[in-house]
Protein backbone atom coordinates (compact mmCIF):
# COMPACT_ATOMS: atom_id res chain seq x y z
CA UNK A 1 0.00 0.00 0.00
CA UNK A 2 1.14 3.63 -0.66
CA UNK A 3 1.86 6.19 1.79
CA UNK A 4 -0.90 9.14 0.94
CA UNK A 5 -0.38 12.34 0.12
CA UNK A 6 -1.63 14.35 2.89
CA UNK A 7 -1.32 18.42 2.55
CA UNK A 8 -3.07 21.28 4.12
CA UNK A 9 -4.73 24.30 2.08
CA UNK A 10 -6.89 27.39 2.91
CA UNK A 11 -10.30 26.76 3.01
CA UNK A 12 -11.75 28.67 0.17
CA UNK A 13 -15.86 28.84 -1.11
CA UNK A 14 -15.44 25.67 -3.68
CA UNK A 15 -15.56 23.52 0.37
CA UNK A 16 -18.33 24.49 1.14
CA UNK A 17 -20.20 21.27 -0.12
CA UNK A 18 -17.80 18.49 1.30
CA UNK A 19 -16.94 20.16 4.70
CA UNK A 20 -21.22 20.31 5.20
CA UNK A 21 -21.01 16.58 4.45
CA UNK A 22 -18.29 16.25 6.88
CA UNK A 23 -20.30 18.63 9.61
CA UNK A 24 -23.36 16.46 9.09
CA UNK A 25 -21.62 13.20 9.67
CA UNK A 26 -22.87 11.46 12.39
CA UNK A 27 -20.25 11.05 14.49
CA UNK A 28 -19.27 15.11 14.00
CA UNK A 29 -22.75 15.43 14.99
CA UNK A 30 -22.45 13.27 18.35
CA UNK A 31 -19.15 16.07 19.53
CA UNK A 32 -20.72 19.10 18.06
CA UNK A 33 -23.10 19.89 20.94
CA UNK A 34 -25.92 20.62 17.98
CA UNK A 35 -29.10 18.98 18.14
CA UNK A 36 -28.27 17.50 14.67
CA UNK A 37 -26.49 18.09 11.07
CA UNK A 38 -25.79 21.61 10.33
CA UNK A 39 -28.94 23.36 7.94
CA UNK A 40 -27.63 24.43 4.90
CA UNK A 41 -28.96 28.13 4.65
CA UNK A 42 -27.41 28.55 8.37
CA UNK A 43 -23.94 27.12 7.51
CA UNK A 44 -24.11 28.53 4.36
CA UNK A 45 -24.02 32.17 6.19
CA UNK A 46 -21.83 30.84 8.99
CA UNK A 47 -19.43 29.51 6.28
CA UNK A 48 -19.51 33.18 4.22
CA UNK A 49 -18.61 35.15 7.68
CA UNK A 50 -16.07 32.68 8.76
CA UNK A 51 -14.10 32.81 5.47
CA UNK A 52 -14.53 36.83 5.80
CA UNK A 53 -13.53 37.10 9.54
CA UNK A 54 -9.76 38.24 10.38
CA UNK A 55 -10.15 36.23 14.02
CA UNK A 56 -10.36 32.87 12.20
CA UNK A 57 -7.87 31.31 10.27
CA UNK A 58 -9.46 27.95 8.25
CA UNK A 59 -8.00 25.29 6.83
CA UNK A 60 -8.77 22.29 4.73
CA UNK A 61 -6.96 19.03 4.60
CA UNK A 62 -6.76 17.21 1.45
CA UNK A 63 -5.67 13.37 0.97
CA UNK A 64 -4.33 12.28 -2.08
CA UNK A 65 -5.95 16.19 -3.16
CA UNK A 66 -9.34 15.05 -2.07
CA UNK A 67 -11.03 16.87 0.45
CA UNK A 68 -10.67 15.14 4.00
CA UNK A 69 -11.36 16.96 6.73
CA UNK A 70 -11.10 20.64 8.45
CA UNK A 71 -9.21 22.68 11.08
CA UNK A 72 -10.77 26.02 12.01
CA UNK A 73 -8.71 28.26 14.44
CA UNK A 74 -10.97 31.33 16.32
CA UNK A 75 -9.57 33.91 18.59
CA UNK A 76 -11.10 33.56 21.95
CA UNK A 77 -8.60 36.27 23.70
CA UNK A 78 -6.18 38.99 21.83
CA UNK A 79 -3.21 35.96 22.08
CA UNK A 80 -5.28 32.57 22.12
CA UNK A 81 -7.13 30.48 19.56
CA UNK A 82 -9.39 27.90 20.09
CA UNK A 83 -9.80 25.70 17.56
CA UNK A 84 -12.67 22.60 15.67
CA UNK A 85 -11.77 19.99 13.64
CA UNK A 86 -13.40 17.19 11.89
CA UNK A 87 -12.33 14.27 9.32
CA UNK A 88 -14.58 12.51 6.42
CA UNK A 89 -15.65 9.36 8.44
CA UNK A 90 -14.04 7.04 5.92
CA UNK A 91 -10.65 8.00 6.94
CA UNK A 92 -10.57 8.01 10.98
CA UNK A 93 -8.87 6.11 13.16
CA UNK A 94 -5.87 5.82 10.82
CA UNK A 95 -3.69 8.80 11.78
CA UNK A 96 -4.63 11.20 9.12
CA UNK A 97 -6.51 13.83 10.94
CA UNK A 98 -3.28 13.92 13.56
CA UNK A 99 -0.75 14.33 10.37
CA UNK A 100 -3.66 17.25 8.92
CA UNK A 101 -4.04 19.28 11.93
CA UNK A 102 -0.12 19.27 12.70
CA UNK A 103 0.19 20.50 8.98
CA UNK A 104 -2.06 23.32 9.92
CA UNK A 105 -0.69 24.11 13.18
CA UNK A 106 2.15 24.66 11.56
CA UNK A 107 0.76 27.05 9.53
CA UNK A 108 -1.67 28.68 11.99
CA UNK A 109 1.85 29.30 13.97
CA UNK A 110 3.40 31.30 11.05
CA UNK A 111 0.45 33.67 10.34
CA UNK A 112 -0.21 34.19 14.52
CA UNK A 113 3.27 33.18 15.75
CA UNK A 114 2.78 34.69 19.38
CA UNK A 115 -0.64 33.35 20.35
CA UNK A 116 -1.46 30.38 21.98
CA UNK A 117 -4.09 27.16 20.49
CA UNK A 118 -6.33 25.63 22.97
CA UNK A 119 -8.34 22.78 22.39
CA UNK A 120 -11.61 21.53 24.83
CA UNK A 121 -11.60 18.15 24.84
CA UNK A 122 -14.45 15.52 26.50
CA UNK A 123 -13.46 13.69 28.57
CA UNK A 124 -14.75 10.58 26.99
CA UNK A 125 -13.46 11.23 23.43
CA UNK A 126 -10.61 8.93 23.71
CA UNK A 127 -9.30 9.51 20.27
CA UNK A 128 -9.30 13.09 20.26
CA UNK A 129 -7.32 12.52 23.39
CA UNK A 130 -5.11 10.42 21.97
CA UNK A 131 -4.59 12.68 18.90
CA UNK A 132 -3.86 15.68 20.40
CA UNK A 133 -1.39 14.36 23.18
CA UNK A 134 0.70 12.88 20.00
CA UNK A 135 1.33 16.63 18.73
CA UNK A 136 2.28 17.72 22.31
CA UNK A 137 -1.08 18.94 23.85
CA UNK A 138 -1.63 18.04 27.48
CA UNK A 139 -4.63 18.46 29.40
CA UNK A 140 -4.75 21.12 32.25
CA UNK A 141 -6.84 21.78 35.44
CA UNK A 142 -9.42 23.36 33.61
CA UNK A 143 -12.93 21.94 33.01
CA UNK A 144 -15.70 22.83 32.39
CA UNK A 145 -19.20 21.07 31.42
CA UNK A 146 -20.81 20.99 28.39
CA UNK A 147 -24.61 19.93 27.01
CA UNK A 148 -24.41 17.87 24.01
CA UNK A 149 -27.79 17.75 22.02
CA UNK A 150 -27.45 14.65 20.19
CA UNK A 151 -27.77 12.48 21.93
CA UNK A 152 -28.47 14.43 24.78
CA UNK A 153 -25.90 13.84 27.44
CA UNK A 154 -23.92 16.31 29.43
CA UNK A 155 -19.88 16.24 29.28
CA UNK A 156 -17.04 17.03 30.72
CA UNK A 157 -14.82 18.83 28.73
CA UNK A 158 -11.40 19.89 29.43
CA UNK A 159 -8.92 22.86 28.26
CA UNK A 160 -5.82 21.47 26.45
CA UNK A 161 -2.59 23.03 26.00
CA UNK A 162 0.78 22.81 24.27
CA UNK A 163 3.67 24.84 25.58
CA UNK A 164 5.99 26.72 22.82
CA UNK A 165 8.74 25.03 23.82
CA UNK A 166 7.83 21.26 22.35
CA UNK A 167 6.72 22.49 19.31
CA UNK A 168 8.73 20.21 17.87
CA UNK A 169 6.31 17.52 18.80
CA UNK A 170 4.04 18.07 15.95
CA UNK A 171 6.93 17.45 13.42
CA UNK A 172 7.10 14.17 15.57
CA UNK A 173 3.21 13.54 15.65
CA UNK A 174 3.47 13.39 11.55
CA UNK A 175 6.41 11.30 11.60
CA UNK A 176 4.64 8.63 13.81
Amino acid sequence: MTTPEIAVRLTTCDDFEVLLAIKSDPEEVRWSGFAGPPNRENFRKWFNNALADSDRLMFTGLINRSVAGYIHFHRVSPHRFGVSTGVAARLRGKGHGTTIRSLAIERFYVAFPDTEIEVWLAEGNVASQRSWAKMGYHPTEITKCHEFLCPARVETMRRWIRTRSNSSTVTAARAG
